[in-house]
């Protein structure tokens, strides 16, 4: 099933796939960093309003399909991503 979005300018389905990998293609991402690198992308996109149609934090890329609105330009979707995993808050 296909899900798309009725606007006043047309009809559409928009999505980007993003990938990241560590430098130099190191294993950084072991089991705890993992879910929380996951429970941290899928709260912005939250945030956003976006929908995450495939994301695999496996250990060494990170994989996501996210499903977006149209006015989002490529470019600032990654840049609210990006630094959204590394960003942890510390408790104080």
């Amino acid at each position: 099933m296909v899900r798309v979005v009725v606007g006043a300018g047309g009809v559409y389905g928009l999505g980007y796939r993003m990938v990241w990998r560590p430098k130099y293609r190191r294993l950084m991402l072991a089991s705890p960093v993992c879910d929380r690198c996951d429970g941290l992308i899928r709260q912005k996109c939250t945030e956003r309003e976006w929908t995450v149609a495939a994301l695999e934090v496996p250990p060494d890329p990170v994989d996501l399909f996210v499903k977006v609105h149209l006015r989002h330009f490529p470019p600032s979707v990654a840049d609210q991503l990006e630094g959204q995993p590394w960003s942890v808050e510390r408790a104080g």
